[in-house]
């Protein structure tokens, strides 16, 4: 077995198989470029004629997933001789893939994810003319909808904030920030839908954002914040006096 780069004058010995053997994976194709292949079939004394085959190589991406506010996000290094790409993903149980998109960016959001639910992808490369090979096994990952905070209120010696349950979290991360800072501090953790922020100071605004979290898949922060001024609760002091409580 021999290839070369569509244009070289020489072929590049790869391999020698037993007569068995009708394929070969070859590991060390170029991206983007035509690359020829011829296969000879020989004895002890003789070498047969052959018939070369060209394609051009595109070569698989490898894609990233994360949780987005809008579904589950996509990305991957852009391929230079792709003209588009083929999105395909695979929901549990099913047993073949099935193409949801084909895009001319190398991103994409699957908008139609349910929360909750684990979801294989994968994405193949398609220069026009040639379409790629792509990972079988897929890259996986549970969809969390970003969490909605519905309300944040004074409480008693706390500022109490809460959000919609997101289907498929077992736990939440919290975040607050202060007209003050710059960024998003976590203040808590919790499993249930309600946050008790003990650490506040009376005549402060704050405001709160919300995680879901699943073991190690992690939804995206809450689209809008919710604040608060936290005016702290006077206290209150009783006694008995000759003319009356006090």
């Amino acid at each position: 077995m021999y290839y070369k780069i569509y244009g070289e004058k020489k072929y590049t010995y790869i391999t020698t198989v037993d007569s068995k053997t009708l394929s070969y994976t070859f590991k060390s194709p170029v991206n983007g470029k035509v690359m020829c292949y011829i296969v000879k079939a020989v004895n002890s004394d003789s070498v047969s004629s052959y018939l070369a085959k060209c394609m051009t190589y595109a070569q698989a991406p490898k894609v990233t997933l994360s949780n987005s506010r809008k579904g589950v996000l996509l990305e991957w290094k852009a391929n230079k001789s792709a003209a588009g790409y083929w999105i395909y993903r695979k929901a549990p149980g099913a047993k073949y893939w099935t193409r949801i998109a084909c895009v001319t960016k190398n991103y994409y959001t699957d908008k139609t994810a349910k929360s909750g639910t684990a979801y294989l992808y994968t994405v193949k490369v398609y220069t026009g003319k040639v379409l790629s090979g792509c990972n079988q096994d897929g890259w996986k990952i549970k969809h969390l909808s970003a969490p909605v905070v519905a309300s944040v209120v004074n409480g008693y010696g706390n500022v109490t904030c809460t959000w919609k349950a997101v289907p498929g979290a077992k736990s939440y991360e919290v975040y607050r920030k202060t007209d003050k800072d710059s960024t998003w501090r976590r203040v808590g953790t919790t499993t249930g839908v309600v946050y008790k922020d003990k650490n506040v100071t009376s005549l402060t605004k704050y405001s709160y954002i919300v995680k879901a979290i699943s073991d190690k898949y992690v939804s995206s922060t809450s689209a809008t914040a919710k604040s608060t001024k936290y005016l702290a609760a006077p206290v209150v002091s009783i006694s008995n006096s000759t003319s009356g409580v006090y």
